[in-house]
């Protein structure tokens, strides 16, 4: 197995390998269907773990060959938003584990954050001037990001964490393998960002105006592409969902 360790926990190595071949026992799983994101801890202090999905052949000689891996790159992604003051999970190692050469799986192990998530705000108990504070600071947030020509590919709102809810909102950014640097996105390529949030059409008119307020971009085109992006979605969503009712068949 291939481990690579950021300098700042090397005094962790031999918990940390142990951690990343498998020895350990997971304090919470957040989620496993494709990918597994457990919280565990080491020498006393909590981090996440995430497991990638271990590749087919094909994918694993892309991986060997071509690309880098989902672990590496969520690696390097953290590195370069903590340089550039936007804020994530700060890494603290990735591994790859291969068969007969092959890339198999990745794993990629990061500090834990404590701190709420922004879908948490669409629950219906949540305040709505706390709500309405948190969708103008994300969409600031969103516009900074783009404008140092940071995309990230799964701004889920499930992927946002904030802080500071009662002063001057802040916020950092997960799952973070699926980006795209050095270029800041055109008008249609920012809407983007707003249907991968996840919320509703309608919960998109607390935040979306807030961005096109920073970017100056007209209200009527952005919306048209906003709900461009979300159209296609929900349709590709509901093709997904019939293909499946008919191979269960």
């Amino acid at each position: 197995m291939k481990v690579i360790i950021s300098p700042k926990y090397e005094n962790e190595r031999t918990a940390i390998e142990r951690v990343l071949n498998g020895t350990y026992t997971p304090l919470l799983t957040y989620c496993n269907k494709r990918n597994t994101v457990e919280k565990i801890e080491i020498n006393g202090k909590p981090y996440v773990l995430k497991k990638f999905k271990p590749t087919g052949l094909f994918n694993g000689i892309i991986y060997t060959l071509l690309r880098k891996s989902k672990a590496q790159r969520a690696y390097e992604h953290a590195g370069f938003l903590l340089a550039n003051g936007i804020y994530t999970a700060t890494p603290v190692a990735y591994a790859e584990k291969s068969r007969l050469g092959i890339f198999r799986r990745g794993y990629f192990l990061s500090e834990f954050i404590d701190a709420p998530l922004v879908v948490d705000i669409y629950n219906p108990d949540f305040p709505a001037e706390s709500k309405k504070k948190l969708c103008i600071f994300l969409a600031k947030f969103i516009f900074d990001m783009h404008q140092k020509g940071i995309v990230p590919l799964d701004l889920n709102s499930g992927n946002i964490f904030y802080h500071n809810l009662n002063d001057r909102p802040t916020f950092a950014i997960i799952d973070i393998n699926r980006m795209k640097t050095g270029k800041v996105p055109t008008m249609p390529q920012a809407m983007r960002a707003f249907f991968q949030l996840g919320v509703s059409a309608w919960n998109l008119t607390d935040i979306v105006p807030h961005y096109m307020w920073h970017s100056g971009y007209d209200f009527n085109e952005s919306s048209y592409h906003v709900l461009r992006w979300r159209h296609k979605w929900e349709r590709n969503r509901r093709l997904k969902e019939r293909f499946r009712r008919i191979f269960r068949k």
